[in-house]
């Protein structure tokens, strides 16, 4: 976490530095990131960099969390009592989700750049990191919802989990098909994604529903 100094900073300056880092992470990787384009971008000193995070490592995962909390307040949990059904949400979520990261390039970037190497330590720690928030996420939508129309003894959270791990078994199999950037071909990398995650909720939504007549 950054240290108290950082916080006593205006906004514009926080924010000055978490895109600077930002766009340093997603171009070059935790690796091949410098710290001296950071605060050559930032407009501050190497000395005050380290003033306000620990070391490259906690400014890093500092700005994932930030990108992350950028991601999910593009997508009030309430949104989904506009819909028809928690299905129907969840189909157009996943649309949205990818015009986000074409609104939001640099994101997307970091973003896929860490699902592309999990085995790396730091990006480990990222995912860790990821993965919590994404359940936070889907239990908080779930806590808009009624459980009516479920099968007895079955919740929307639950339901959701098992999405969540539909989704990052996905995530797991499609990674290395995803470009790195966005680019002409991005839209296109994501229609067989979205084409199987319409198949997957399909088939939850017909076996969580109770059944009608007889």
């Amino acid at each position: 976490m950054p240290s108290r100094q950082y916080f006593n900073l205006s906004s514009e300056k926080q924010e000055t530095i978490v895109h600077a880092g930002l766009r340093e992470f997603a171009q070059y990787g935790y690796d091949g990131a410098s710290t001296n384009r950071i605060v050559e971008e930032a407009g501050i000193s190497k000395g005050v960099l380290f003033k306000y995070f620990a070391d490259k490592e906690n400014f890093f995962l500092y700005i994932v969390e930030r990108a992350l909390q950028t991601y999910t307040a593009a997508f009030p949990t309430r949104d989904v009592l506009s819909y028809d059904s928690p299905f129907a949400w969840m189909k157009d979520i996943t649309l949205r989700k990818i015009r986000f990261s074409q609104e939001r390039p640099l994101t997307y970037q970091l973003l896929m750049r860490i699902a592309k190497e999990p085995a790396h330590p730091v990006y480990a720690k990222a995912m860790e990191s990821i993965a919590q928030t994404s359940e936070q996420y889907l239990a908080q939508v779930a806590a808009w919802l009624p459980n009516d129309g479920l099968r007895d003894g079955l919740t929307w959270q639950q339901v959701f989990a098992l999405v969540n791990w539909i989704a990052q078994g996905m995530v797991d199999q499609y990674v290395t098909r995803l470009p790195e950037a966005v680019d002409d071909d991005f839209e296109t990398a994501f229609e067989q994604i979205h084409a199987d995650l319409d198949l997957y909720l399909d088939i939850i939504r017909r076996g969580v529903y109770k059944e009608e007549g007889p």
